[in-house]
């Protein structure tokens, strides 16, 4: 069985968990970031077409069209970078005016057999919303008791035709500086992890190596180098104990050579008396 190697534990322990809480972080952030700016363009888009919707009544009301144009134009110059188009229509769903020329009304306007929406309501082409608001005959429905007094009162409605691309250019500039940072962390992680591990995993292979040189009976191996932390703190006792190691198979050749030393004299001894013996028998 393959057992997981101290490089690996520290990988699985220091970038894994690194990498998979960015990611987390990054997406929550992204998401409400992301639905931040959505509910900002519909916020700005409901503040725009609020105002107009109320100041087109009266005009429209009149049949005034240079007025009415006048109005719907200065709010399209004015917010020229979301609103491609406002059209204004009657309550047969016919065009009365248009802030532009070239316009998509066909999009902008109610289809066949859809009552006109009595309150602020919007749909998403893709690429551009489209906001619809009642135009009501306030004068009207002051003086209107009636439950349907409102719905009666609706003499058309005005549509803006909202555009998307500068809020999803900052959505995809948002996934994309979120991407780098991530990335970035992710790389920063990794580079001191691998830095830590080459700390403690290098310094750690070369101790079994001089434990087994030393096992060997290499006892003058040693550890060099400064290690941090704990570990040098092994490393000198590693040494520490190749030292004793050493230091006892000194004392032990020292010991079995004055032994010998001794036991050779002994035989001299010996065979000394051995031969005054010898001498000793023959003369008597």
């Amino acid at each position: 069985m393959h057992k997981i190697s101290l490089k690996d534990w520290g990988i699985l322990l220091t970038i894994v968990p690194t990498t998979i809480i960015s990611l987390v972080i990054a997406s929550y952030l992204s998401y409400s970031r992301y639905s931040e700016l959505e509910q900002f363009l519909y916020q700005r888009a409901t503040s725009i077409i609020a105002p107009l919707a109320i100041s087109s009544a009266a005009p429209l009301l009149a049949k005034e069209r240079a007025d009415l144009r006048s109005l719907i134009g200065f709010s399209h110059r004015s917010q020229s970078n979301i609103i491609k188009s406002i059209a204004v229509f009657t309550q047969d769903n016919q065009i009365f005016v248009t802030s532009a020329y070239h316009g998509d009304t066909h999009t902008m306007r109610i289809k066949a057999g859809q009552s006109i929406p009595n309150r602020i309501v919007f749909d998403d082409f893709g690429d551009y919303l489209v906001f619809r608001a009642p135009i009501i005959n306030e004068s009207n429905a002051q003086n209107t008791n009636s439950v349907l007094g409102v719905e009666s009162d609706i003499i058309g409605y005005i549509a803006m035709q909202i555009d998307k691309s500068n809020i999803q250019y900052a959505q995809q500039k948002l996934l994309v500086h979120v991407f780098i940072i991530v990335l970035a962390g992710v790389i920063a992680s990794a580079f001191f992890a691998f830095k830590l591990i080459n700390s403690v995993a290098r310094p750690v292979s070369s101790m079994v190596t001089a434990i087994d040189r030393i096992r060997e009976g290499k006892i003058e191996s040693r550890i060099s180098g400064q290690l941090i932390g704990e570990l040098n703190f092994l490393k000198n006792g590693v040494n520490a104990m190749a030292q004793s190691l050493g230091d006892y198979q000194d004392e032990m050749q020292r010991s079995i050579d004055q032994a010998t030393i001794d036991l050779r004299e002994s035989l001299e001894q010996f065979e000394i008396q051995n031969v005054e013996l010898d001498i000793a028998k023959r003369k008597a």
